[in-house]
Formats: C-alpha cells, structure tokens, sequence
C-alpha cells in the first residue's frame, strides 16, 4: 500500500519540478486464420447474448491524432464489436500541446498527471493508462497494475517465435510486465564517413556504436586538425539525450538505487562534456534541416532509427548522405529500443478483461487483405510493430520497389541483438536536466559536484 501511494504521490508531483504480392500473403495467412478465428468467437458469443460489449476509457497525455495509433486501432475495434465503445481522456488538446509556452505545457501535463492519480485512488479510474512517461518501472509491483503474464491467454497471444520477446521482457520489471509497448524503434546513429575514412576506419565493420566509440572518433578528428573549429559531434540531439539512454547503467528505480557518483559516472560526463553540440540541454533537441547540413559535412553523428518511417534514411535509398548507419549500443552492450504508446490496465478498472481484448487487438489483428505502407505508418505511427512477420513485411511495404534482400538481412541482423527498452520518468528527467544544465551548459559545477548533486536528489526523489 506505501508504493501504491508513493506511485500516487509523485504522480501528483509530476512537472511540479519543472513518438508484395506472394509475401504478403505468406504475412497474411496467420493472421487472416486468427481473424477468421476470432470472428467465428464473436459471432458464437452474439449468438449466446455475450458479444463483447462496454465501454473503455483510455487516459493519455495528449490527445490523439485521428485515423492513427491508438484511434485507428479503437475505430477498427469497435467496428468488429459494435457493443462497445472507447473513448479517450487527453490531459491536453493536440493544439495545446504543440503551441502551448513551456509553463502552460507544464501545468496541462501536472494536471493531467494529479487527474490520473485521483482517479487511480477513487472508484472510477480509467481502464487503460499510456504510462511510458509516468516512470512506471518504479512502481510496477505497487499493485495498482496488472501483470500481463497472468492473463490466461498470454502464452497464446504472444508466441514467442512469433514476436519480438525482447521487447516484452525489456519492459518487464522483475518477472512481470506492468506496461506493454505497442510498437518500437531501435536507436541508431549515422556516423560521417569521410571523417572515418580519414582517421583509416571501416565503418562497413561496426555493427553497431557506443557513445564512447564516437567520442574517440570525434577526439581524434579534433586533435589531428582532420575537422574544422565549428565541427559538431551533433546538431539535433544534446548532451542530455545521451545521458538519458545511459541512464539504466547508474539507476534502479525498483531498488530505489543510483550509481551517479560512482567514478564510473564521473568520467563518462567528464569525457562527454568536451564535445561541441549545436543545442544545448536547456534548449532541448531540435530537428530542422540536419540531414542536410549532416551530408554537407557539418557533424560527426545523425541521430536516426531503424523504424518503418526512418527506413529511407537509415539505409540513404533515396541519396548518399555521407553517413553510415548503424545501432547505438548502450553501456551494458545492449541496444536501445525506443517503445511507443505503452499501456498499462489499472488493477481497479472495472473492465479489465475487455481491455485487454483490446491490446491483444492491436498486435494481433489487422486489415482483411493485408497492409499498405500508409497503413502501417498511421496505425503503429511510424514505428514497427512488436509482431515479427508484419514488421518485416511494413519495411517492404515502406521501402517498395527500392527493397531489396539485403535491407531484410540487415534488419534481422539488428533484430536478433538484446534490446533494453527505454521509458522516461518525466519528473526524474526534470530533476536531473536542472542539473545537467549547471554542468553542461553553465559550467557553474565540477564534474564531481554534478554527479554529487544528481545522487542526492535522485537517491531524495527515490525514497518518497
């Protein structure tokens, strides 16, 4: 009952502190199978009088945009069972979210979060939650959420040849998984050539990049003259993006543990804090015309990732771009998969079950006669979906007469690697950005006092 109320509290606190042909029909068959399979279901239990029916409320930070994600899934749900109804709870208009001044922003996002934690704690909280920004890891076994694994229909939904399970199992915390992504991308970075090239090295042989392998590369072009003075390391990400996919290295929200002055921490900030960025922490990332200025030489790195919308970028079908891509790797040697639209079921809800007929809906089931590119885009909204048959067949459709076997290849090669999945706890990162930015940006503070200033904190935000 302390977690749950813990979880409640810092929800409220939240910002108080500051996204062909023969092989489709190979893709398809499973899955028309399992349609024709759960329509002939359907069409048993409206024989009985027990159709699904009811209605879902779904909470979510900002509201959905019409014919994607999760809107596209709920009309096409609700159109196979006509008794039930889904209906969103946004804590911001998509106006709002995209215009709003950063303190208008901030208070729409606390009041959203102080909604969900009153509802949470009430009789009437929603019946599905979008949790991947509310640090869910850290209160997963509060018991204010179902474990997926002990639906009994889990082992049948999910096939663990069918699907990639290191998605799930990265999510998971302990042995159960309180919050299941919906789609994912894998992080990566285009690595300028001409930069390697000079320094003699083949970058047709990494398969895949850590931050200190580029650090090294940038030193070296800096230290031998081989750059100009006004060479970025990167023009679009900050220092802070990096510091946020190392995060799970020096954190465990679980154990209510930091490692951020340990000297391990230390010198991994010490040895970042040299490299010029274009924007700072305090800016945040900003995208404009990068892959541009990238292909004319201006940094050593292009954030990107292996996504259905990234594809034409992640392998430069459509022009050289000076660049070769390939996946981050972060310090425990795994590589980064970003999750999109994350749900969770409140152990609350009075609908559970037909909630999670709902998310087993989303990756199961799909158009009669398959899926154009368009299709994929809008309905995992440029991401891939979790189901290995239908992400591979979305790079096709994506890429279409461009594609050949060796994108395949090199998506599988990418696939088959340990994934550890990324969520972001917005209060924490706002703990933690305050102070990256006295470093990184200010430099008001030393290295040590950094890493002692963000352990105090994080070990205070913690133990609430």
């Amino acid at each position: 009952m302390k977690k749950a109320l813990s979880f409640l509290l810092a929800l409220c606190l939240l910002l108080s502190l500051g996204a062909c042909g023969n092989d489709q029909k190979a893709v398809y068959e499973e899955f028309a199978n399992k349609k024709e399979s759960s329509e002939a279901e359907s069409q048993a239990a409206a024989d009985e009088g027990d159709e699904l029916s009811g209605e879902l409320r779904i909470a979510v930070e900002q509201a959905v945009y019409e014919d994607m994600g999760l809107d596209l899934a709920a009309k096409e749900f609700c159109k196979l069972h006509p008794n039930v109804s889904i209906a969103f709870e946004a804590g911001m208009t998509q106006d709002e979210a995209m215009n709003s001044d950063s303190d208008t922003f901030a208070r729409l996002r606390s009041n959203y979060a102080q909604r969900i934690a009153t509802q949470l704690m009430g009789s009437d909280p929603p019946d599905i939650i979008e949790t991947g920004n509310l640090g869910v890891r850290r209160y997963s076994e509060s018991g204010l959420f179902c474990n997926f694994y002990d639906f009994p229909d889990w082992a049948e939904t999910f096939p663990e040849d069918e699907y990639y399970m290191d998605v799930l199992t990265g999510a998971q915390t302990g042995k159960g998984l309180f919050a299941l992504p919906t789609c994912f991308g894998v992080e990566a970075v285009k690595v300028n050539r001409d930069v390697a090239e000079a320094l003699d090295i083949d970058l047709d042989a990494w398969d895949s990049a850590t931050l200190e392998q580029l650090l090294e590369l940038y030193g070296q072009a800096v230290e031998k003259g081989i750059v100009p003075e006004d060479f970025y390391f990167c023009e679009a990400y900050t220092k802070w993006e990096y510091c946020e996919t190392e995060l799970d290295s020096f954190l465990n929200p679980k154990a209510g543990e930091a490692r951020f002055d340990s000297p391990e921490f230390i010198g991994f900030i010490s040895r970042l804090q040299p490299a010029r960025f274009k924007q700072p922490v305090a800016t945040g990332t900003f995208f404009y015309d990068e892959e541009k200025t990238f292909a004319e030489g201006a940094s050593l790195v292009l954030n990107t990732r292996l996504s259905h919308y990234n594809i034409f970028s992640y392998f430069d079908v459509l022009g050289d771009t000076g660049g070769v891509a390939v996946p981050y790797e972060n310090r425990d040697g795994k590589l980064v998969a970003a999750a999109g639209n994350t749900l969770s079921i409140p152990v609350s809800s009075p609908n559970k079950e037909l909630a999670w007929e709902f998310i087993k809906y989303i990756h199961t089931q799909m158009p009669e006669g398959g899926a154009d590119n368009e299709y994929y885009n809008n309905r995992f909204q440029g991401s891939f979906p979790l189901n290995k048959a239908l992400a591979e067949d979305s790079l096709k459709k994506r890429l279409g007469k461009l594609f050949d076997e060796s994108h395949l290849e090199a998506m599988q090669a990418v696939m088959g690697r340990e994934k550890a999945v990324k969520f972001t706890d917005i209060r924490l990162d706002d703990v933690l950005k305050d102070i990256l930015v006295q470093y990184f940006d200010q430099g008001l503070i030393s290295a040590e006092q950094c890493a002692q200033d963000l352990q105090e904190r994080t070990e205070i935000y913690l133990n609430e």
